[in-house]
């Protein structure tokens, strides 16, 4: 099995398992587990630690960094993790670090992928009176607002559970603190302070 064919495996179901709702995974799930490929072994988890020159040698002039493991899979209940269904031959692979524990999970890649494509909003300073006003030796109000595109802090993506197996995810972009330059060689911040318009804000400089 290539290594994409490996990975899918974390997305897979058992042929009578429900399709993920909103907020819960599969009904059924797979359990995987590798062992070295030899002649004689059975399905399931290597109780002898088999080895051989077949599993360090499969791999030679491959892809993969092997050794060359078969995959064992088992059906298991999500509710109660009950066996439904016992051990049976997936197939082999020169890529054992790529197997999954089992399917119907919400994998750590998948949620990192989620959060990279997330667009977040960028910050837009203003200040008042604007630049063009001829105001001279008077306080200029500050305020850092964000754009129109993206998510901005406490605005929620959620992901639709289609995409997270059943599971609900969702992103919240949090501001750590502003940092204000002036232009001047001064600075306000870091900051939590996000400014205001005249009269009320806090962040001003003259």
């Amino acid at each position: 099995m290539l290594k994409n064919e490996v990975e899918e495996l974390a997305d897979k179901r058992p042929p009578k398992s429900t399709p993920p709702a909103p907020g819960k995974p599969p009904t059924l799930y797979y359990e995987y587990v590798v062992q070295h490929t030899c002649p004689g072994i059975r399905p399931g988890p290597d109780e002898h630690g088999a080895d051989c020159n077949l599993s360090r040698h499969g791999c030679d002039g491959y892809l993969g960094d092997g050794p060359l493991v078969t995959i064992s899979e088992r059906i298991l209940r999500t509710q109660d993790d009950e066996v439904v269904q016992g051990w049976s031959f997936t197939g082999v692979t020169c890529y054992p670090e790529a197997v999954p524990g089992r399917s119907g999970e919400v994998a750590d890649k998948r949620i990192a992928k989620a959060f990279k494509v997330t667009k977040f909003a960028l910050p837009a300073p203003t200040w008042d009176p604007p630049r063009t006003d001829p105001l001279v030796n008077k306080p200029v109000y500050f305020t850092t607002t964000f754009a129109k595109a993206g998510y901005e802090p406490n605005e929620t993506r959620t992901i639709p559970p289609s995409q997270m197996l059943g599971h609900d995810l969702k992103i919240l972009p949090e501001l750590k603190n502003v940092t204000y330059h002036f232009g001047d060689g001064d600075q306000h911040g870091p900051t939590v302070d996000t400014g205001g318009e005249y009269p009320d804000g806090n962040i001003t400089h003259t």
